[in-house]
C-alpha cells in the first residue's frame, strides 16, 4: 500500500514539473537570458503563474545600470508588483535571478504564447528580448476510474491489502493536482 501511494505521489509530482529552460543571448552577445521555469506548468487561462528568469553577463566587462522592463501584453498581465527591475552592475560571469508573477487572461486560447521584456544598460537605448514560450492549457476535470481491485479481494478489519486503481484522463488537457 505504501509503495502504491509513493508511486502515485511521484507520478503526480512529475506531471506538475516542467523545466522551461529556454536560453536566449542578447544581440550584442554580452548577456544571456534564461527562462528557468514557470509554475504551474502548463499555465491555465484566468490563473496566476510565476516565471523565473536568469540573466548572466557572459562578457569580460561589467555591465552597469541594467534595467529590465517586463512587457505586459495579451494574454499576460501583472498580478502585483513592479514591472521593472534595476541592477546597478552585473560583473563578468555574474548572474541575477528574478521571478515575476503574471495572470493569464481568461480569454487566452490553448497553445504556446510569447513572453518578452525590454532591457537597457550603459546608457544604450531599450532593446527587446527574444520571446520565451509559455504553454497554456485548460485544466480539465474529466477523470474516470477504470478499475479498482484489491488483493485479497475481501479485506477483513485491520488486515493489510494491496489497492490497485486505474485512472484515465479522458479530456484533452493536462490534469494537475490529482488526489
Amino acid at each position: 500500500m505504501k509503495k502504491i501511494i509513493i508511486l502515485l505521489s511521484i507520478l503526480i509530482i512529475l506531471t506538475n514539473i516542467t523545466i522551461a529552460k529556454e536560453i536566449k543571448t542578447s544581440p550584442e552577445g554580452n548577456l544571456r537570458f534564461e527562462l528557468l521555469s514557470y509554475s504551474p506548468s502548463p499555465v491555465q487561462p484566468g490563473k496566476v503563474f510565476d516565471a523565473t528568469i536568469k540573466i548572466e553577463n557572459i562578457e569580460r566587462r561589467t555591465v552597469s545600470n541594467l534595467k529590465i522592463v517586463i512587457s505586459e501584453g495579451f494574454p499576460f498581465s501583472f498580478k502585483t508588483g513592479s514591472q521593472s527591475l534595476e541592477f546597478e552592475e552585473l560583473k563578468p560571469n555574474q548572474e541575477k535571478i528574478f521571478t515575476i508573477t503574471l495572470v493569464t487572461s481568461s480569454n487566452a486560447g490553448f497553445g504556446t504564447e510569447k513572453l518578452h521584456f525590454s532591457y537597457s544598460y550603459d546608457g544604450l537605448d531599450s532593446i527587446r528580448s527574444e520571446n520565451f514560450n509559455i504553454n497554456i492549457e485548460s485544466s480539465g476535470n474529466i477523470i474516470s476510474t477504470d478499475r479498482i481491485e484489491t488483493e485479497p479481494e475481501r479485506i477483513l478489519p485491520g488486515e493489510e491489502a494491496k489497492l490497485n486503481i486505474d485512472v484515465e484522463n479522458s479530456g484533452i488537457s493536462t490534469l494537475n493536482d490529482i488526489v
